[in-house]
């Protein structure tokens, strides 16, 4: 999530559409008491929570880190008092998962810890903590992409990378057991009372030449060739992208993602 005070705008991110890369690249041009949260999920000393090699932190600019993403003392209190109580519900689900419905079971059950502002935060609870009156004074961008694309990302994600804990045998098998959950997160980053609000939506489809629009519309000159140089999980694309070659989805199939992702389906035409 970011948040520019010069250029008067807030960045939403949504999952599978590059959005740490376009979080990357834009946090590297915002000022200092702009609100830059960091782009992965931290552990619960608020430290980095290093899974993997190839960190999305490592990619930003070391001069420009994540910033005044932390609320006061007593916020950041309530909210570890929270988060720990939800592991501790989390955990007792996924033992109960793992005694009487094993499909569901993780074998990892992190100990996540986000602040005020985090990564992946959805657009009401930004307005909540932000309060009404600065919220309309922002413009609102998320990217979007095609549902089926984006679920057959999900998916690859799910089963390659360590740190989502649940792996599935094929993508039927996701789409009956985690594809509607999926979705619906997508579709909360972008809601308020449960109604899209985003101002701006950049379609992943389009990445470049959408964001250079969006621009133009706040005047922040944004050097989308830099997405280029920015390969986070890069490691992980050669496999995705041979793999997915051998995925051919059914109509229904195709029907089912396009009615699981709901509005966010009326941008894209089922093929």
């Amino acid at each position: 999530m970011l948040l520019s005070k010069k250029y008067k705008f807030i960045f939403i991110k949504s999952k599978k559409v590059a959005g740490t890369s376009v979080e990357v690249l834009l946090s590297n041009q915002l000022c200092d008491d702009d609100i830059v949260t960091p782009v992965s999920t931290l552990n619960f000393l608020n430290k980095i929570r290093r899974i993997e090699k190839d960190h999305e932190e490592d990619w930003r600019n070391k001069n420009k880190p994540a910033r005044n993403y932390k609320g006061s003392f007593v916020e950041e209190s309530y909210i570890w008092i929270k988060q720990f109580r939800n592991y501790s519900k989390r955990l007792l689900i996924n033992e109960f998962n793992r005694l009487f419905r094993p499909e569901k079971y993780l074998t990892i059950v992190h100990l996540k810890r986000a602040n005020k502002f985090y990564d992946h935060m959805p657009l009401e609870e930004v307005k909540r903590k932000l309060g009404s009156e600065i919220f309309q004074n922002y413009k609102t961008v998320g990217i979007i992409r095609n549902p089926i694309d984006q679920a057959i990302s999900a998916y690859f994600d799910s089963n390659l990378r360590i740190q989502t804990g649940l792996q599935y045998e094929n993508f039927e098998d996701f789409m009956n057991l985690r594809m509607d959950y999926f979705f619906n997160k997508v579709r909360k980053k972008f809601e308020i009372n449960n109604k899209p609000a985003i101002d701006y939506f950049i379609k992943f489809e389009s990445l470049k030449k959408d964001l250079i629009s969006f621009g133009k519309e706040i005047n922040l000159n944004i050097n989308v060739d830099e997405l280029d140089n920015i390969k986070i999980h890069g490691q992980y694309r050669p496999i995705k992208n041979k793999v997915k070659e051998n995925i051919i989805l059914t109509k229904n199939q195709r029907e089912k993602i396009f009615k699981s992702a709901g509005w966010l389906s009326s941008f894209y035409e089922l093929a």
